[in-house]
């Protein structure tokens, strides 16, 4: 059994309908139903990293929302940790850590050190653990250099692994995060990212959503794309990298160009100084079919082949299924 399952688990709204009357307004009351996830089947294994992706819209907050507690399904049946969220709120709070990027659970005014001592209160967490946890948060994200300044004053990275050590401060098993790098400088970045594999690695089940894929790619071995509220991808990020036949094909002239032939497959899509950047579809146009058709007539100093980075893959991902 998952740590989350979810077997045709659908959500709706009721949106009121706006009359050009304001008296029918008034006295009769139309819906419109808007489904925002509608028949996911889905399952989640212990230590798992699971990122969550998709375009605005898409359904993915509603998901989460659904696994946290705070939405009822419309129908289905979802259970994490055994427990259906929405019935055992408090039980299942007690199991999970949240971040949200753009939400805090410090307290403005009140330093960091008050608002940890508060949830090891609110979790009743033995102090061998509490204190085992701090000097823990402290290695991995440098806690304690600012332990004693009010959350008003900590700068966003700060305030973001402040979050991190209040969300996981009671040892949860499952760990949803919500933008987590949102904001961050590289640096900030590199530490979080660095931390959350760390914490996946001791067996912490993860589900992130961001639309900073190097977050996914860093963290997340599994990718689930949602899109209209359904699951339309459901695979390994190194599987999604595989379906894709595209390269970049970088070529620095010896002198400028005399021509650049047209070929199946192939297209110059940009220029950066001297060096012509080519996108060509492998299945389409050989390698050895490209140099033999550009160096035919030009010089050639250099050549390089790139991948097509990830944020361009799920581009194409989105695009393709939107259409």
């Amino acid at each position: 059994m998952g740590i989350i399952e979810l077997y045709d688990v659908k959500k709706s709204y009721k949106v009121a309908k706006r009359e050009r009357s304001f008296l029918k307004q008034l006295l009769f009351h139309r819906y419109d139903e808007i489904v925002a996830v509608q028949g996911i089947n889905l399952q989640i294994e212990v230590g798992e990293a699971v990122g969550i992706i998709g375009p605005n819209g898409a359904g993915k907050s509603t998901l989460i929302k659904m696994m946290v507690g705070i939405l009822q399904p419309t129908a289905g049946t979802l259970y994490v940790n055994s427990k259906v969220p929405y019935k055992h709120r408090k039980q299942n709070a007690k199991n999970i850590g949240v971040v949200f990027g753009q939400r805090t659970q410090l307290w403005w005014d009140l330093p960091l050190e008050d608002t940890l001592k508060l949830h090891r209160e609110m979790y009743e967490i033995p102090d061998a653990i509490y204190k085992r946890n701090i000097e823990k948060f402290d290695k991995t994200l440098g806690i304690c250099s600012f332990w004693h300044q009010p959350v008003r004053q900590l700068s966003l990275g700060q305030r973001m692994k402040a979050d991190l050590a209040v969300a996981l401060l009671h040892d949860p098993k499952l760990l949803f995060l919500d933008e987590p790098t949102i904001g961050l400088d590289v640096m900030a970045k590199k530490q979080v990212r660095d931390f959350l594999k760390s914490i996946n690695g001791d067996n912490v089940t993860i589900i992130l959503t961001s639309h900073d894929l190097k977050d996914i790619e860093e963290i997340c071995p599994r990718v689930i794309m949602v899109n209209h509220g359904s699951i339309v991808i459901d695979t390994s990020l190194s599987e999604i990298k595989a379906k894709v036949s595209e390269q970049k094909i970088l070529v620095t002239f010896a002198e400028q160009p005399k021509s650049i032939p047209v070929l199946e497959g192939c297209k110059l899509v940009s220029q950066e100084g001297d060096t012509f950047i080519f996108q060509m579809d492998s299945l389409k146009c050989s390698f050895t079919d490209f140099f033999a058709a550009v160096g035919s007539k030009n010089g050639i100093e250099n050549i390089s082949v790139q991948s097509i980075d990830i944020d361009e893959i799920v581009r194409k991902m989105y695009a393709e299924d939107v259409q």
